[in-house]
């Protein structure tokens, strides 16, 4: 597992996260299956605890921290447990962009309204992309957020809270740092969704129709300069890594 694919700061905020008491309930939604989340908590909370005598408060662990994650995990519970969770951090977690690039731009290349359907495709077929829009939709979780924000915070989250600057009201004075840490969460879940309605999404599309949208995804991304790690995918080329 070479945790090397995304950044040492990335595995910090995961491992902080998933620290959360507030969090914990919404592992299942987001894709992460964890049968005994207390002892996972655990195993988070004193690497964190390790870390913070080994870096200090003023210095983020590095891709060591990440290595030691993956082998603590292997070691109290399976290989097998340890090779899901690297998946789903490297595959699965989304916040920004350049978490997940070819589920991102697919997001933005599949059309939002009926119009942008290109002539050459069946209007009907905006019925399928319609149906994979509510189906990838978080509203319903939104509404869990609400309760959770307006619970008070366990003594750890309190304390992760204070280290973070975390914030359970989005400030938009600080558009770019992590305040609300129920942000990459929800995104998190989206993706989640987004990956498990794939594959049914697709199968209303033919072969040339499938072909049409990634040639016009690919000029998408060219005409808005979206940054990419290579070629964007074809449809039936990306598949879900869970």
């Amino acid at each position: 597992m070479d945790v090397s694919v995304i950044e040492a700061s990335r595995w910090n905020l995961i491992v902080g996260l998933l620290s959360l008491d507030g969090v914990v309930a919404l592992y299942e939604q987001m894709g992460l299956d964890v049968r005994d989340t207390s002892r996972f908590v655990q195993l988070l909370r004193s690497l964190i605890a390790k870390s913070r005598e080994v870096y200090g408060s003023d210095k983020v662990p590095d891709v060591r921290f990440a290595n030691q994650l993956l082998s603590e995990i292997e070691s109290v519970f399976s290989r097998e447990v340890a090779e899901h969770f690297y998946r789903w951090a490297t595959t699965v977690f989304y916040w920004v962009h350049s978490d997940q690039p070819q589920w991102s731009a697919w997001d933005m290349i599949l059309p939002r309204h009926p119009d942008q359907v290109p002539r050459e495709i069946p209007r009907e077929s905006y019925d399928a992309i319609a149906w994979f829009r509510k189906a990838h939709s978080v509203e319903d979780v939104e509404e869990q957020l609400k309760v959770l924000r307006s619970r008070a915070l366990s003594p750890w989250d309190a304390e992760m809270y204070s280290i973070h600057s975390y914030s359970n009201k989005e400030d938009p004075m600080f558009e770019d740092d992590l305040v609300d840490p129920y942000s990459p969460i929800l995104s998190t879940i989206e993706m989640n969704r987004f990956q498990l309605a794939w594959p049914k999404l697709w199968s209303h599309f033919a072969a040339e129709e499938k072909n049409l949208l990634w040639r016009r995804g690919q000029q998408f991304l060219r005409n808005e300069q979206i940054e990419m790690p290579g070629p964007l995918l074809h449809p039936d080329a990306l598949r879900r890594q869970l």
